[in-house]
């Protein structure tokens, strides 16, 4: 269990939100496919699918953990990776906590959400 903001090592089926701007405004990946990046704290960098939230014209794009994703406590960053017939763009990256658990092999969270704040786009990838 968690609220929204909190994770922990081992959670399944958090919710990752994030919102991409570019100039502020939201940036419209409608037709594109896209990654979230994340670094753990030890360096080792996984690209997930993620998935627009609605059709993509509003920048946000939300991603599931999965068993295996959220394997060690501490600072991690994330990015999103958009891929459009016109190119492809990479965010700012994000910041988000993940917090130590007394039993590592226990699921502590089923559901929770983390909100991140909007991240700009970045340049070409």
């Amino acid at each position: 269990m968690a609220c929204a903001g909190q994770l922990h090592v081992g959670d399944v089926g958090s919710l990752i939100r994030v919102t991409v701007t570019e100039c502020g405004q939201p940036f419209n990946a409608q037709g594109g496919t896209a990654s979230m990046l994340f670094q753990a704290p030890d360096g080792t960098v996984t690209a997930r699918s993620a998935q627009p939230e609605t059709d993509g014209r509003d920048g946000v794009f939300v991603y599931l953990t999965q068993e295996g994703d959220l394997r060690v406590d501490g600072p991690w960053r994330g990015q999103v990776q958009v891929i459009l017939p016109s190119g492809t763009w990479t965010s700012d990256t994000f910041a988000f906590q993940v917090a130590a658990t007394l039993n590592p092999v226990v699921t502590a969270a089923v559901g929770a959400r983390l909100r991140v704040p909007v991240a700009s786009r970045g340049g070409v990838a």
